[in-house]
């Protein structure tokens, strides 16, 4: 395989709900079992895992060109994900609560699926020039106007700095799991 010319590009999902969990995480609870939000929590610890990743591998020394690891979030869009719990009328009123909250200037409503794919699409498409430095913590997000029309916009994410330390354990955590893995499938290949 032929190495490509371009430095590589990891490209995260959020969701717009993670910051509202994090009062509640319990930081020794790396699997979000004992969390009231774990949906919320587990897009936290990607937006801090992801920064982190990305700080790390800006400045690692080595003469590689550094994976970047970018972090996006889709907004709020209409997606099947609930049909099984609604109705036509109640996924009629779930549409139409959506258009009035972008009616009265909600940026966060794309709605259409494919509006929000914008902001992963961006990053994934977008020169290298154009993306916020390593060393900011942005998460990128789709975006509509009022009338619809589909962007990009850019946020910082919710109290970093804050939990900056919380990143280097996450990632801590998980390399030691891995390890952990690799080890014990050595020991099974090995007949042990």
């Amino acid at each position: 395989m032929v190495k490509s010319p371009w430095p590589a590009r990891v490209i995260w999902t959020s969701s717009l709900v993670s910051g509202h969990a994090l009062d509640r995480i319990d930081w020794d609870d790396l699997q979000l079992l004992k969390t009231a939000n774990p949906y919320g929590a587990s897009k936290y610890q990607i937006q801090l895992i992801a920064h982190y990743l990305d700080m790390e591998s800006a400045t690692s020394g080595t003469n590689k060109t550094p994976i970047r690891h970018l972090i996006s979030h889709p907004g709020v869009t209409s997606t099947s994900i609930f049909l099984d719990y609604l109705n036509f009328v109640t996924a009629f009123l779930m549409n139409l609560a959506f258009y009035v909250a972008r009616l009265f200037g909600s940026q966060d409503h794309p709605i259409s699926w494919i509006n929000g794919a914008i902001a992963a699409t961006h990053l994934a498409l977008v020169p290298s020039q154009l993306l916020n430095r390593p060393e900011e913590p942005v998460l990128y997000g789709s975006r509509a106007t009022r009338f619809g029309k589909p962007y990009v916009g850019r946020s910082e994410i919710y109290r970093y700095s804050e939990n900056a330390d919380n990143a280097q354990l996450l990632v801590g955590r998980c390399d030691a799991l891995y390890n952990e893995l690799k080890r014990k499938r050595r020991g099974k290949s090995n007949g042990a």
